[in-house]
């Protein structure tokens, strides 16, 4: 998976309700690279409790790239 030019692979919600969650993002690859502010991300606004991001490796291995200001949170 090759994300590049700020683009983004998220999963938000925003709820009052401190019952609810947020969403996750689940990837299953072999590399991951962000290049260009890009960013994975799921996050939560309000009472929710906040998702996850799960990376999971389609063989052994899995290599995780960044550049130039790229990233990936979760966060509530």
């Amino acid at each position: 998976l090759t994300l590049a030019e700020q683009s983004t692979v998220s999963a938000s919600s925003n709820s009052t309700n401190p019952g609810a969650s947020g969403g996750d993002v689940a990837i299953q690859a072999n590399q991951i690279r962000l290049t260009g502010g890009s960013r994975i991300s799921a996050d939560t606004q309000g009472a929710a409790s906040g998702g996850n991001v799960i990376l999971q490796a389609n063989g052994p291995d899995l290599a995780v790239q960044f550049q130039d200001n790229a990233r990936i949170s979760a966060s509530t």
